[in-house]
């Protein structure tokens, strides 16, 4: 199983972070604080759910938001992938669905975490996966870890059949071995036994005693036992004796207090009028204070509602108003409501007058800028909607006859200035000197140009007219060249093989390489051309080499002459056979066919000394070949046609290719690689040519471009010409019209239409003064009749009530002065009736007091009678004596119940006549005589309770020391039972002897697959320092064999080592506890205490081990993730940065960090 991907969305400092792990071994490599040791606890989590908030730091909440949870993506052993989500924020009940796990194909399934670890983990719990799977250097460091009971098993007992059972025998066996005995133990069965033997054996040596000790023993116990028996009829009167005395000690102090009680009571008694009389009852106070606080209240009351009876009667007194002024008050209050309103008429009568002034002015100015003639009537007339409607279609239409005229005109210079940057163009056209800057932007320079004509002069007139004939008939010859040239090259091997010579052929040397022209663009073609050439050549040096059991180019230059004068000599053949089959045809008159056969002879001639140029060799076979000749032949005949079909390509390509053909003798003739000039000649010519039609045709493109630009030009111009005159004509009529209408409306002759704008706006304003004045007349009519009879109304109110001398027959002024003053009138008159009613409450009140007055005397008059006192004094001293006398009297009952509690009439008597007889001291004295007589007494009956105690245990001791019979029979008991126990004690001896000696043989010669594996590894990692290690069953260490077989410890092992010991079981128990699944290893910083050997030693293994299951390595030391990456090449390096650093990566991982080896 393999962790392919992590998705977190929080967890710990990671938040919103992706991680691929998808390969065999992954270094995850980072600074502290990365999040290296978070993204080990995301995976724990992932698999195994979350931790509970006890432990905060493996449930990791997210400190940097998102949500509590993320994704793991596993790639399973068939080969599908699954994907596991986990979120804290889920509710998940006990036993329920704590994780939703989705299959490739989008099916989604709820699981519980015991279904998840049987179904998909390999049944591997979380525990065993933190001990062995998910390892830190903590967790490394401790050997218990590996010991659990699930872990134990793999480790002890894996490969040994019955190896649980018999380690579970042994450790029975051990139990019952110290049950039975223990060297220095006492519980253990024989160590009891032996014990009961030894004390029985001493007590048999002991059973003869003196007979008259028995005797003495008795006697002495009767008499203690008579003794015991006085003391204890003596004991309780002293101690009731002491009780008493004690009891007057305690009671003395309310004794006295008992006495003083009664002392001040007639003390107090003496002090009244009639000590006779019996106090009076507690409430008797209470009511007497009751009665004196109403008499009070009542006194202040009725003193407080005279004086304010009296103050309401002198303000009532006080008071006065004008009656018919409050009759008319609706009248005024009327008036009071229309004055603001007639006040702001009249403002606003003020302000209309000079609105009305100035609206004449103004429209007198306006009138005067419309026209001089102008009156009311013409502006009315003038303002109207279809008047203004028509004379902005007059202004309108002027205004776009203008912009039409102007277009033309615009139009028309345009033209013109075009049609005189034509002009220039055609005369620089059509200068002498543009064909021949023509010709030097085509060939590029005076040697090109020497070039093409000397080309054109070789090769002759070209047979096809047009550019697309001239280069399929160039393409054409090209493919037959090649066709040509394979079939040359067979016949020429063919020849070698069957005896006739050999062949040079191998590549350019460096120096032929840089002399090489380069080649044009257009040239590509060639190019492609001779690669396949050499392509073809190169196969059949191949061949040859193999053929000759020699590789191409492997001869020694010495032995190269040879061939080289084999080759001149098969190209003289050549020509030769060439000149003769030319001879022949010229006879016969076959002009033709002459200069076919001269032109293959001259390109068999031209291929032989390119050939040679190539200088390299064709072996030749060691033994003759009776096919040689054969393929020779057919080699022959199949030159020969491809040289006809040559010869049909040249002749449509060229006119006249005899002069091609001379050339190329010329050229192969001076030797060298001249014959592939002529053709690369030939080929700039073919494509000059073809550029020559592209500028042909481009200039009759010009030509005809031109007579098609001056044409459109002369009937565009014509066109403008006719609208011009059109829209003229069309301007003047409408001039006409405007004129007239100007004259009509009594304005201005010289007035432009562009003024239109201006005229009917200020028209509108005028009309619109001409409608304000109107409505403001309207309004100054309404406001002056309102005014009136607002006057008239105040008149006739102020006639009977004359208004101060400060309205100054201003009537709102006057209204307003009369209106505050019959409000002060009506508010004296509600004060009036307000004190009346207040009067008549304050009456009510006093006469109330005065009632309440008369019944508190009554009462206290009453108190007095009735205590039969006097006076209130009298009466107020014997209620303060006699709550003293009860207070006494409460007091007195205390005393008497605390000295009478728990005692009887004698014992009070006793006691009281104790108290009365003695003082302070004389009591202490009594105390401390009886508590010493009682001390001495109770000391006496202790130590002869411990006499009888000694007596009575020594007569038992003598009885049972007597019955020696049963002694002995117990002894004999004792002894076979003791033989029985070490019987029992050797059987279990021997099979734990038996057991121990087994498991040493097995493990010497067969040690568990689980150590065996692990021993392995540790022998890789020490660099076989270390080839064997053991782990006793009986012991809880781990062995280590050196290379000379000497047995050390672990505990003596370095730290580096001992790790290295437990790494290398982890990864053997890792794959027996999970054979079926195979769980990756995650692996937190374990190699920090490792040399750089054994690191190394370490990274072979860890590359052995991701064969078989994936891991994945953390680590904060670069020379770690450095030397792991050269030891494993299929390794994944990922690099993980510090949050918060200045590359601030927002990913966990950044892409450009991730590399393999």
């Amino acid at each position: 199983m393999y962790i392919k991907e992590l998705r977190i969305d929080g967890f710990g400092a990671l938040s919103g972070e992706s991680c691929r792990l998808d390969a065999p071994l992954t270094v995850v490599f980072g600074p502290n604080e990365a999040g290296k040791s978070t993204l080990l606890r995301f995976v724990r989590t992932m698999l195994y759910g979350f931790a509970n908030r006890g432990q905060p730091a493996e449930r990791g909440e997210p400190v940097r938001g998102g949500r509590h949870g993320g994704r793991i993506v596993l790639l399973a052993d068939d080969g599908r992938e699954w994907a596991f989500e986990r979120y804290a924020d889920l509710p998940s009940r006990r036993g329920g669905a704590g994780v939703v796990v989705r299959d490739e194909d989008g099916n989604e399934w709820p699981m519980t975490q015991a279904e998840l670890e049987r179904k998909l983990l390999g049944g591997v719990s979380e525990k065993l996966f933190r001990q062995l799977f998910a390892v830190t250097l903590d967790e490394l460091q401790e050997l218990r870890s590996l010991q659990g009971e699930e872990v134990g098993n793999y480790l002890y007992h894996a490969g040994m059949a019955g190896g649980a059972a018999l380690t579970s025998a042994g450790r029975t066996i051990t139990a019952e071995l110290d049950r039975l005995f223990k060297p220095r133990g006492e519980q253990p069965d024989l160590n009891r036994a032996l014990t009961a033997v030894r004390e029985r054996e001493a007590k048999l040596r002991e059973v003869r005693r003196d007979a008259d000790l028995y005797n003495e023993t008795a006697a002495e116990l009767a008499r203690i036992e008579t003794e015991l028996e006085e003391a204890d009829i003596r004991l309780p009167e002293l101690r009731r004796r002491l009780a008493s005395v004690q009891a007057a000690v305690g009671a003395r102090q309310t004794w006295l207090r008992l006495r003083e009680i009664e002392l001040e009571e007639a003390e107090w008694v003496s002090r009244l009028s009639r000590p006779e009389a019996e106090p009076v009852e507690e409430e008797a106070q209470a009511r007497w204070e009751a009665l004196a606080a109403d008499r009070e209240r009542a006194a202040e009351r009725l003193r407080q509602t005279e004086e304010e009876l009296s103050r309401l009667q002198e303000e009532r007194s006080g008071l006065r108003w004008d009656e018919p002024l409050l009759e008319a008050l609706a009248d005024v209050d009327r008036l009071e409501a229309q004055r603001e309103a007639a006040v702001a008429r009249r403002e606003e009568l003020a302000e209309l007058s000079a609105d009305l002034r100035l609206q004449e002015e103004t429209l007198a100015a306006l009138l005067g800028r419309l026209s001089p003639g102008w009156e009311e009537a013409e502006l009315q007339s003038f303002a109207s909607l279809s008047e203004r409607e028509r004379a902005r279609a007059m202004q309108s239409a002027m205004a776009e006859l203008q912009r039409e005229l102007e277009r033309l005109n615009a139009d028309i210079r345009r033209m013109e200035r075009q049609r005189a940057v034509q002009a220039e163009s055609e005369r620089e056209a059509a200068a002498p000197g543009r064909m021949i800057e023509e010709n030097e932007g085509t060939f590029g320079n005076s040697k090109e140009r020497e070039n093409a004509v000397d080309t054109a002069y070789l090769f002759g007139e070209f047979v096809p007219p047009d550019k697309r004939a001239l280069l399929q008939a160039w393409q054409e010859t090209e493919d037959e060249r090649l066709s040509w040239e394979r079939a040359w090259l067979a016949a020429v091997y063919a020849g070698a093989a069957n005896g006739e010579g050999a062949w040079p052929g191998a590549g350019l040397t460096q120096e032929e390489e840089r002399h090489a022209g380069p080649d044009e663009p257009w040239r590509q073609r060639g190019r492609n051309s001779d690669r396949g050439r050499a392509a073809t050549r190169d196969r059949l040096e191949a061949g040859g080499s193999r053929a000759s059991g020699m590789k191409p180019g492997g001869r020694r230059k010495s032995d190269r002459a040879p061939d080289r004068r084999r080759a001149w000599a098969l190209a003289a053949a050549g020509l030769a056979a060439a000149s003769a089959l030319l001879a022949a045809l010229g006879g016969t008159g076959g002009g033709d066919a002459a200069a076919a056969a001269y032109a293959a002879a001259a390109l068999l001639f031209a291929a032989a000394v390119w050939l040679f140029a190539r200088r390299s060799d064709v072996p030749v076979p060691s033994a003759y070949d009776p096919l040689a000749e054969e393929r020779a032949s057919e080699a022959a005949a199949e030159l020969a046609r491809r040289e006809r079909k040559l010869e049909a390509a040249l002749h449509r390509l060229l006119r006249h290719p005899e002069t091609f053909i001379v050339r190329l003798r010329e050229d192969a003739a001076a030797g060298d690689r001249t014959a592939e000039a002529g053709w690369k000649a030939l080929r700039e010519a073919v494509y000059a040519r073809a550029e020559q039609f592209d500028r042909h045709e481009r200039e009759r493109a010009a030509r005809h471009e031109q007579e098609r630009l001056r044409a459109e030009w002369r009937r565009e111009r014509e066109r403008l010409e006719e609208e011009r005159g059109a829209a003229a004509e069309a301007a003047e009529r409408l001039r006409r019209q405007w004129e007239g209408w100007l004259a009509e409306r009594k304005l201005p002759a010289g007035l432009a239409p562009e003024l239109l704008p201006e005229l009917f706006p200020l028209a509108e304003q005028a009309l619109q003064t001409l409608r304000q004045r109107g409505r403001l007349a309207v309004r100054a009519a309404q406001l002056t009749a309102s005014s009136a009879a607002f006057e008239a109304a105040a008149a006739d109110l102020l006639a009977a009530f004359p208004p101060p001398p400060e309205a100054s027959g201003d009537a709102a002024l006057a209204v307003k002065l009369l209106h505050v003053r019959a409000r002060r009138e009506r508010e004296t008159a509600a004060e009036a009736r307000r004190l009346d009613a207040r009067l008549r409450e304050a009456e009510a009140a006093r006469n109330a007091a005065l009632a309440a007055a008369s019944r508190a005397a009554q009462a206290i008059a009453g108190a007095l009678d009735a205590a039969g006192e006097p006076d209130e004094a009298a009466y107020e001293r014997r209620l303060r004596v006699d709550a003293r006398r009860r207070a006494l009297a409460r007091e007195r009952r205390e005393a008497q119940l605390r000295l009478a509690a728990g005692r009887d009439a004698s014992a009070l008597a006793e006691l009281t006549s104790l108290l009365a007889r003695h003082d302070e001291a004389a009591l202490a004295a009594l105390l401390a005589e009886a508590q010493g007589e009682l001390r001495e007494q109770e000391a006496w009956r202790t130590e002869r309770l411990d006499r009888r105690g000694r007596l009575a245990e020594q007569l038992e001791r003598l009885r049972r020391e007597a019955e020696t019979d049963e002694a002995a029979v117990s002894l004999t008991e004792l002894e076979s039972e003791l033989e029985r126990l070490a019987d029992r004690y050797a059987v279990w001896s021997i099979c734990a002897e038996l057991i121990r000696r087994t498991k040493a043989v097995f493990e010497e010669e067969r040690q568990p697959e689980v150590l065996r594996r692990a021993s392995r590894y540790f022998a890789a990692m020490t660099e076989e320092a270390y080839v064997r290690m053991a782990a006793p069953g009986d012991s809880a260490s781990l062995l280590a064999e050196t290379a000379d077989r000497q047995w050390v410890d672990s505990a003596f092992l370095s730290r580096g080592t001992r790790e290295q010991m437990f790494l290398a079981l982890r990864f053997a128990l890792a794959g027996a506890t999970s054979p079926e699944t195979a769980l990756p290893l995650l692996l937190d910083d374990l190699f920090v205490h490792f040399d750089g050997a054994r690191l190394r030693s370490a990274a072979r293994v860890l590359g052995e081990l991701s064969k078989e299951r994936q891991i994945v390595l953390f680590t904060c030391h670069e020379h770690v993730a450095d030397t792991i990456a050269a030891s494993v090449p299929q390794a994944n390096r990922v690099r993980m940065e510090r949050k918060g650093a200045a590359a601030e990566a927002s990913g966990l991982f950044p892409s450009a960090s991730s590399s393999r080896g």
